[in-house]
């Protein structure tokens, strides 16, 4: 992640001013959908909400649970079909 060193307060509403040159840099106007993530540091991450999204996320975690189990016996092959899929995912959302 890049530092850009710029400070905003929250404000008694809890909204957040994203500065003109970083909307302006990615893209971002009015009404755009943002998503907001957690961070395990206990940081907050706004992304622009593009609908394919959950369905990587979803297959991401996936990835996860099946790297992190241990009595699992085609392991190997759910990985490479999860692999196989999020690469599918990533071709169709960039047409």
């Amino acid at each position: 992640m890049k530092s850009t060193g710029i400070i905003r307060r929250v404000d008694d509403l809890g909204r957040i001013v994203i500065p003109k040159e970083i909307r302006m840099q990615l893209g971002i106007r009015e009404m755009t959908p943002m998503e907001l993530f957690v961070t395990d540091d206990d940081g907050v991450l706004f992304k622009i909400y593009r609908p394919e999204q959950p369905i990587l996320s979803i297959v991401e975690q996936l990835r996860v649970a099946v790297e992190d189990a241990e009595d699992f016996s085609c392991k190997s092959e759910v990985l490479r079909s999860v692999y196989e899929i999020k690469e599918k995912l990533k071709q169709e959302a960039q047409k």
